[in-house]
């Protein structure tokens, strides 16, 4: 739903062409409102007793003034705009991020070119410990997810990932200026 460029690709739900035993689980907190947490279920009707049941086992309910909240907003039919407002949105985040690293990283990174989503996954070539950048990072006003936090066997410790879709493109210039500081910081070994 946040697929910003390339062709529409479909979910595993659509894939399974009716299969009941396939389906999907989805969070409005992703699309609408961060820390809303109310999702859906896309399957079949007939397992409606199954999951609501499954549901209740879980837990003792959404937060119901949440639960309205979004069904008026579906109701209204506000979320097909704001998808494409949100889309548009995260691609502007998403350039900008990138022009900002070929300006700050050009010959020292290479950087994934998501269609969609929320994340670039940067790689430092020559290798740069992106756990020990990590508190120098911090010191310089910049936080991302190491990539050894990505596989249990600790592998990507020259990568890490970077989040466009919360900052606006200004502040987005600055975190990435602030990161090549914290680089720099710990390529000469200054605190």
């Amino acid at each position: 739903m946040l697929r910003f460029a390339g062709e529409p690709l479909p979910s595993l739900h659509e894939l399974a062409a009716g299969d009941p035993l396939v389906f999907s689980v989805r969070t409005f907190s992703k699309i609408v409102a961060p820390g809303l947490r109310v999702g859906w279920v896309d399957t079949d009707p007939s397992l409606q007793p199954l999951l609501v049941n499954a549901k209740q086992a879980m837990d003792t309910c959404t937060n119901l003034p949440m639960q309205r909240l979004v069904a008026a907003f579906l109701r209204g039919g506000h979320l097909e705009a704001h998808l494409v407002e949100q889309r548009q949105q995260y691609r502007l985040r998403k350039e900008a991020m990138q022009a900002a690293l070929t300006e700050h990283f050009g010959g020292l990174a290479r950087w994934t070119d998501p269609e969609g989503g929320f994340f670039l996954w940067v790689t430092f070539d020559p290798a740069i410990d992106t756990q020990a950048l990590f508190p120098v990072a911090l010191e310089e006003g910049v936080a991302y997810i190491p990539g050894n936090a990505f596989s249990p066997e600790g592998r990507f410790p020259d990568a890490l990932r970077l989040c466009f879709a919360s900052t606006p493109p200004d502040r987005i210039a600055e975190g990435v200026q602030r990161l090549r500081v914290a680089v720099d910081r710990l390529a000469g070994g200054r605190p």
